[in-house]
């Protein structure tokens, strides 16, 4: 079994660097899949806004990222997302999105404050093509694939358990 330092240092995951300022300190960390990884390279940087907005993708992406590594408060169903359990298997459950206007980053929570994306896409495709399912499907299959330390992942769909400050809209 693995942990996810291990996972990074044989190749099969990369930390993602959110560029904190000298006087920030990460609190939170999300670790890529290889597929992440192109996307963020090869994809966002000539993604325009669907919605016409004043910063791009990238913009954005690059702001969620820095809110979310410094600690400062998450915003439920705003910026990140649970899906919601559809049957009683645990081991369907678990997984998450990070969100930007634009994008989606799937993932799950290995521990608190840990987020392995696992997945990006644009919210046009994924809502578009109606492909929340198989994202999340994705997700499932390459965590259980790899040879993580058990529990793989936070179980349910409640932001506290995954996250530190996280604020809650009703």
């Amino acid at each position: 079994m693995a942990t996810v330092q291990h996972l990074r240092e044989e190749g099969v995951l990369h930390r993602i660097d959110p560029a904190l300022d000298d006087d920030e300190q990460e609190n939170r960390y999300i670790y890529a899949s290889d597929a992440v990884i192109h996307f963020l390279a090869n994809e966002l940087p000539a993604l325009q806004s669907f919605f016409g907005t004043e910063t791009n993708p990238a913009q954005d992406l690059d702001a969620l990222i820095a809110e979310f590594a410094s600690g400062l408060p998450i915003e439920f169903d705003r910026q990140v997302n649970a899906f919601r359990r559809r049957s009683f298997d645990v081991l369907q459950g678990g997984v998450w999105y990070l969100k930007t206007r634009d994008l989606r980053i799937f993932g799950w929570f290995p521990h608190k404050d840990c987020f392995i994306a696992v997945y990006a896409d644009t919210f046009a495709n994924v809502k578009g093509k109606d492909l929340y399912e198989g994202r999340r499907n994705q997700v499932i299959q390459f965590r259980n694939a790899l040879d993580l330390n058990v529990p793989k992942f936070i179980a349910g769909d409640d932001p506290n358990a995954v996250l530190s400050n996280c604020t809650i809209f009703e």
